[in-house]
């Protein structure tokens, strides 16, 4: 769990690492609090900001996204993925198979993929693959992503060594 403290919108609140919170806050320099650790976000009307607890309970480091809306229609969706795993340093994501179409390349630790627009729903498994190695590390079956809708996939560290996670983030 992480506990998130915003002044005047939040106070400590405790959330699961797989889960997410989603607010607004006042447009200019807000300070948030995410296990004791402060950092100041300064928010703007035409961008979005999306905050990534990443690392253990120990060593805790916040990832900062900060983007213009991505801009989904109703006749197509939009995607990025974000690598929040700081022991995988690159990782690639494949689509259906794990040597099939390489949807994502050598996303490095910190850093998101540029969005990319797609015109049709389908159901799709996404392989995560640890791209100096060919490692598969996890797998994340029968994904429906709906149209109109812009998604951050995340992936990061698990709770244990070894384990990892995957969070669809739906933004707006």
């Amino acid at each position: 769990y992480v506990n998130i403290s915003i002044p005047s919108i939040l106070s400590s609140v405790k959330i699961d690492l797989t889960t997410s919170l989603a607010t607004v806050v006042p447009v200019g320099n807000t300070q948030i609090t995410i296990n004791d650790k402060t950092i100041n976000l300064d928010a703007q009307v035409n961008n979005r900001n999306l905050l990534i607890a990443a690392g253990s309970k120990d060593e805790l480091e916040i990832l900062s996204v900060i983007s213009e809306p991505m801009g989904a229609t109703i006749n197509n969706y939009k995607r990025r993925f974000i690598n929040a795993c700081k022991e995988i340093p690159a990782i690639s994501v494949r689509m259906d198979c794990d040597t099939c179409s390489l949807i994502a390349e050598r996303v490095v630790y910190g850093k998101t993929t540029h969005p990319e627009t797609i015109n049709r729903e389908k159901k799709l498994s996404l392989f995560f693959i640890n791209s100096d190695d060919n490692k598969l590390l996890q797998r994340l079956a029968d994904l429906s992503l709906v149209l109109g809708k812009n998604y951050s996939i995340i992936f990061g560290a698990g709770q244990k060594a070894g384990e990892y996670s995957i969070v669809v983030q739906q933004e707006f």
